[in-house]
């Protein structure tokens, strides 16, 4: 039995930091190294299962192949005395859990702390590795104010996902069962134990900005029958209505996030990374689109056509284009003739809003005018 006091190979033990589905967290000195660390054992009874030991170990070599300012560093992999554990960085700081304000963080702090968490899990993506349990918990900032992304146990190849993959074992943060992850940070797909790829990480995403944003969880219920329900049927209120001092850039970044459809979100969180740094360089200097309504956002990501007869852009946005009447435009990179009116959700087919909903649509996506319109920019 591990104790304070008690040894485990090299390392000796001075504290319990917590415990959770995939093992117990202790702090620990490296008498080799001299060094304070975070000791993760997983539990005997845990260790008996082939499945279990292969997703505890999967953990040290998901984050051991990631070299990033912003994940939790890995040391090495141990056993002793049939216990096995990982070495890894010890950070000290407060857990995202605790720092979230009732009302949610100033905008200033949420993009800084928001790109690092994102940019964090890009780094994951880009080595084809899906987090799947991206949550406040998870997420620690240092005495520095650095972010620091924690326990990777459930991450996954995205090469190598499967639905059975999901179905392992109970997860006993996840009452319901059956599923991997803590339900109410699910993408839908994960919720119902479908196959998942870098686009559920993107919801969970979602979740957790939202209420980095508004101090509120968009699906959170009395119960997890009713949580899981909100995940598969529920739209959140935007995150606009309940801070209306927030961009609406930013809502329509987090409503992208949270679409239902895997299609419909962000590919990865490299594109959600860009997006926020786009927002980011227009508030401390680029052009601002503050007071754009919400149904124009997609001018956001630049990968959609905007047009002289939209509406919703507003005067001064760019130059005047054949036929705008002096509205402002977006035009094609590639294509100089390309005036087709922005097409999407709550937007009709001669650039007029289509319904009262529309507002409600932020962040949808639009419907490129022709091929030419994959890469468009604001017309100089």
């Amino acid at each position: 039995m591990i104790d304070v006091g008690s040894r485990l190979s090299h390392f000796r033990i001075s504290a319990k930091l917590g415990e959770g589905g995939m093992g117990v967290v202790w702090r620990a000195v490296d008498e080799r190294l001299g060094r304070e660390v975070a000791i993760k054992v997983l539990p005997e009874e845990l260790a008996r299962s082939p499945q279990r030991r292969m997703r505890f170990e999967r953990e040290a070599s998901a984050i051991a192949a990631l070299n990033h300012p912003n994940i939790v560093t890995i040391y090495s992999l141990e056993e002793d005395a049939g216990l096995h554990f990982i070495a890894m960085e010890l950070v000290s700081g407060k857990n995202l859990v605790d720092l979230i304000p009732g009302g949610g963080f100033p905008l200033p702090s949420f993009l800084n702390l928001a790109s690092q968490i994102v940019d964090a899990i890009g780094a994951a993506h880009a080595r084809g590795i899906t987090h799947r349990d991206i949550k406040p918990g998870n997420i620690m900032l240092d005495n520095e104010g650095r972010v620091k992304v924690l326990d990777f146990g459930l991450a996954k190849l995205v090469e190598t996902v499967s639905g059975d993959d999901l179905t392992e074992g109970m997860d006993d943060k996840t009452a319901l069962g059956q599923v991997l992850g803590t339900l109410a940070y699910m993408s839908p797909e994960q919720a119902e134990g479908r196959a998942v790829d870098h686009r559920s990480d993107v919801f969970s995403l979602g979740v957790l900005l939202y209420e980095m944003a508004t101090g509120r969880h968009p699906f959170k219920r009395d119960n997890n029958v009713s949580t899981l329900s909100a995940i598969l049927t529920a739209t959140p209120v935007p995150v606009v209505t309940i801070n209306d001092s927030l961009p609406v850039e930013l809502g329509a970044v987090i409503t992208r996030c949270l679409a239902r459809s895997p299609e419909d979100r962000y590919p990865s969180a490299a594109e959600l990374r860009q997006d926020l740094a786009t927002l980011h360089a227009r508030m401390t200097g680029g052009p601002s689109v503050a007071t754009m309504p919400a149904g124009a956002m997609n001018l956001l990501s630049r990968r959609f056509c905007w047009c002289s007869r939209c509406p919703w852009l507003p005067p001064g946005t760019s130059t005047a284009g054949p036929g705008s009447g002096g509205r402002g435009r977006m035009r094609c990179r590639r294509s100089s003739a390309c005036w087709t009116p922005l097409q999407g959700p709550g937007i009709s087919a001669d650039g007029t809003p289509s319904s009262s909903d529309a507002k409600r649509n932020a962040g949808s996506r639009a419907t490129p005018c022709s091929t030419d319109c994959a890469s468009a920019t604001r017309d100089p």
